[in-house]
């Protein structure tokens, strides 16, 4: 009978041992999870100091680009810049102006006359 109890005694030793074994092997899983999790975390947390000193950086490089004069000045205070000149108008075009200003008088001629009051008959 010694015996029995002695094994039962082992028997649920051993169980409690192999509890306390499995727990001891999860809690070391999650410890090792959590440091993985840290580390992971710091890597983040660096990434994105590093990102925002990126960012900090590119918006003085843009401010530096846009301080930059154009040779032909600027359209507005802080409008685009003005375009390179055209080069030298060649041909017939340099008369357009002139034309459209011939086209215009001919046509206020025309309204003038049609307006005008008509001459008397000498029937």
């Amino acid at each position: 009978m010694k015996n029995f109890i002695a094994l039962c005694a082992l028997g649920v030793v051993s169980v409690n041992a192999h509890k306390h074994h499995r727990k001891q092997k999860q809690l070391q899983a999650q410890q090792l999870s959590n440091k993985m999790l840290q580390q992971e975390i710091e890597e983040l947390r660096a990434n994105y100091d590093n990102l925002e000193k990126k960012f900090n950086a590119l918006t003085q490089t843009v401010k530096k680009q846009s301080l930059v004069q154009s040779p032909y000045g600027l359209a507005g205070p802080g409008g685009p810049a003005q375009p390179s000149p055209q080069p030298f108008v060649r041909g017939e075009k340099q008369w357009m102006d002139n034309g459209n200003n011939i086209n215009a008088w001919g046509d206020h001629q025309v309204e003038v006359a049609n307006t005008r009051i008509p001459y008397q008959s000498t029937a």
